[in-house]
C-alpha cells in the first residue's frame, strides 16, 4: 500500500482523497483552513448560510454523482433549478448558456451560415478566446461572445486563453431555435460547440452517462453548499483518510525516495513533518511552481478575476419564479444571480429567503471599494432578472473576492507545456495543469490524475 499526500482540501482535494482511497491506498489530506470544501464553504449570516457564489450539483456522470452522494451521506436532496439567461431585454428560459438566436430570426440566420462556413475553414491554433470564437463561429458570433465574455470575467477576450471557452459557460453557444439547434447538432463537430434547450426532459443529453438518477441537480440538505465539505470531511475519516485541517504548507521536499511536507499546525502552534510515495497537488499550480526550485514560472500566465458578492435577505414569498440566471447583456452590473433559499433546506431562517448577485470587477477599481453605492441597483438587477419580487431588501451583506476565478492568459498553453516537461522529472508529484472551473471538469481531472498513478478508472468508478 502506498501512502498519498493530497494537498488542499477543496473539491479537487476531496474528489482526489476520496478517489485514491477508494483504490486502496493510504491517504492523508492537508488543508491550511479550518475546515474542508474551499470556494465550496459556507458563510454564516443572521441565520442563514450564504453560499460563495451560485452552486449546485449536476447529475451527468453516474460515477461522479455516486461519489459526491456518499460524500454527502443522507444530507442532500433533488432539486428542479429554473435557469435563464439574457442577451436582450428578455429571458431565455431553460437555458443558462448565452443565447445568439435571442438577438432575431435574421441575425441567428447569418450567424449560422458564418458558422457552418467556418467549419470548412482552415485555421491554425487559435491564440486567445476571440481567435476561438472567430474559428467556431465567424465573425458576427464572435463580436457578440466577445462583448460577452468581457461582462462575465471582467477582461477582454484576447487577454484570456483559447482554453476559456470550454470552462463551463462558453463550451456551448445557442446559435439558432432548439429544433435548428437539434438538426445542427446531428454533425460531431457542431454537436460539440452548439447548445439546444432539452426541454422537459433535463436529462436528454446526459442520459447515455447519467441513467441511475432522474433528476438533473442536487444540493446538500443543510448549511448551505458548505454542508457538502463539512460532509466530506467526515465520511473521508470514516473511510481511513487522515484528515488534517489547520495544516498549513511551510515546505515541500521531493526525491527519488519519498516525498516529505512541513506543515504548521496552527492549532498546536508547532511545526510538524510528514511523509509519504506521492504528493497529489489540489491547489492552484502556479502556487506549485513557485514552491519547486528551478520550476517554471506559471502565476503571470493567469488572469484573477475579482468579484462582489451581494446578497440580499428578503421574505420567502418574495422570491421570483427563477433561481438561477446569467446576464450578457453589457449595460448591467449583474453576472449571475441566483436564489439558494428556492432550492436549499435549512439555509434560511423559517420565512426568509436570500438572493446571491455576482458582480465582476477590478480590484481596486471604486466599484470595489465603494460596495456599498451600487447595492440598491444591483438589488434591482436581481429584481428585474426574475429573481425576486420584494421592494426593498430586509438586510443586504457584500463581500470582496479578489481572486474568485483564476483563467488561463493567451500565453498559458506554451507556460503550461514548459512546466508540464519539468513535472515529468518528478515522479512522485502529481499536478493537473489543465484549467477547470466546473465541478465536472475538476471531477475529470482528479479522476485522471488518480488513474494514471492509482488505479485503472474503471475500478475507481466501480
Amino acid at each position: 500500500m502506498t501512502h498519498a499526500l493530497v494537498v488542499g482540501g477543496g473539491f479537487r482535494g476531496i474528489a482526489t482523497a476520496w478517489l485514491l482511497r477508494r483504490a486502496g491506498h493510504a491517504v492523508t489530506l492537508v488543508e491550511a483552513g479550518s475546515g474542508l470544501g474551499g470556494f465550496m464553504r459556507s458563510i454564516a449570516w443572521d441565520g442563514f448560510w450564504l453560499d460563495p457564489g451560485c452552486h449546485v450539483f449536476d447529475n451527468s456522470d453516474d460515477a461522479q454523482t455516486e461519489a459526491m452522494l456518499d460524500l454527502l451521506g443522507e444530507a442532500w436532496h433533488p432539486i428542479a433549478v429554473e435557469y435563464a439567461s439574457f442577451l436582450s431585454d428578455r429571458p431565455s428560459h431553460g437555458s443558462a448558456v448565452v443565447r445568439l438566436d435571442d438577438l432575431g430570426a435574421a441575425e441567428s440566420a447569418r450567424i449560422v451560415e458564418e458558422c457552418l462556413a467556418a467549419q470548412g475553414a482552415s485555421r491554425g491554433e487559435p491564440r486567445d478566446l476571440e481567435q476561438l470564437f472567430l474559428a467556431r463561429y465567424g465573425p458576427r458570433a464572435a463580436a457578440h461572445l466577445c462583448a460577452a465574455a468581457r461582462k462575465t470575467f471582467g477582461l477582454e477576450a484576447r487577454e484570456l486563453g483559447a482554453q476559456v471557452a470550454d470552462l463551463g459557460i462558453f463550451g456551448r453557444v445557442g446559435i439558432a431555435p432548439d429544433e435548428q439547434a437539434l438538426e445542427l447538432k446531428r454533425d460531431p463537430r457542431l454537436d460539440a460547440i452548439v447548445a439546444a434547450r432539452p426541454g422537459a426532459d433535463r436529462l436528454r443529453f446526459y442520459r447515455a452517462k447519467a441513467g441511475k438518477h432522474d433528476f438533473r441537480n442536487f444540493y446538500p440538505t443543510g448549511a448551505g453548499i458548505g454542508e457538502f465539505g463539512a460532509r466530506a470531511a467526515r465520511r473521508l475519516i470514516d473511510l481511513g483518510v487522515d484528515v488534517r485541517v489547520s495544516h498549513e504548507l511551510r515546505g515541500l521536499e521531493i526525491d527519488g525516495a519519498c516525498a516529505r511536507l512541513e506543515l504548521h499546525d496552527a492549532a498546536r502552534a508547532c511545526t510538524t513533518s510528514l511523509s509519504g510515495n506521492h504528493v497529489y497537488w489540489a491547489l492552484p499550480p502556479e502556487e506549485l511552481a513557485r514552491r519547486l526550485p528551478d520550476a517554471p514560472e506559471l502565476a503571470s500566465h493567469v488572469r484573477a478575476v475579482a468579484l462582489l458578492l451581494y446578497y440580499f435577505a428578503i421574505p420567502q414569498q418574495d422570491a421570483g419564479e427563477l433561481s438561477y440566471v446569467n446576464d450578457f447583456r453589457p449595460g448591467t452590473r449583474v453576472f449571475r444571480a441566483s436564489c439558494p433559499g428556492r432550492y436549499g433546506l435549512g439555509n434560511c431562517p423559517p420565512g426568509r429567503s436570500y438572493v446571491c448577485c455576482e458582480v465582476p470587477t477590478e480590484r481596486d477599481s471604486a466599484a470595489w471599494h465603494a460596495v456599498e453605492d451600487a447595492a440598491a441597483a444591483v438589488f434591482e438587477e436581481a429584481r428585474e432578472l426574475g429573481l425576486h419580487r420584494a421592494r426593498a431588501p430586509l438586510a443586504t451583506k457584500v463581500l470582496r473576492v479578489p481572486g474568485a476565478m483564476r483563467l488561463p492568459a493567451p500565453t498559458y498553453a506554451a507556460a503550461r507545456r514548459e512546466l508540464e516537461g519539468f513535472l515529468a522529472g518528478q515522479p512522485r508529484l502529481t499536478c493537473d495543469l489543465a484549467p477547470a472551473l466546473t465541478k465536472s471538469q475538476i471531477w475529470g481531472s482528479a479522476l485522471a490524475a488518480v488513474a494514471r498513478h492509482g488505479a485503472p478508472a474503471r475500478a475507481l468508478a466501480a
